[in-house]
């Protein structure tokens, strides 16, 4: 079994959006890109969502409740 490595989420993420994000109204199934190396969360976003989130340049996708509070 190959377990995909924390810095290779954001390229498995990539692939998916390429895969199965097609068609706009449709949600896909991202892999959480938090600080845990072990954390296979899925974050459910739209093509355009996750386009968004690489736009912004800082931002990756993350799972809502993984993130730090304000």
């Amino acid at each position: 079994m190959h377990l995909v490595m924390a810095g290779d989420r954001r390229v498995v993420n990539d692939y998916r959006r390429r895969t199965f994000g097609t068609k706009p109204e449709r949600r896909v199934a991202f892999v959480c890109e938090c600080d845990d190396d072990t954390c296979r969360r899925a974050v459910l976003l739209t093509a355009a969502e996750y386009d968004a989130l690489c736009a912004s340049g800082d931002a990756v996708v993350v799972d809502p409740t993984h993130r730090p509070a304000a």
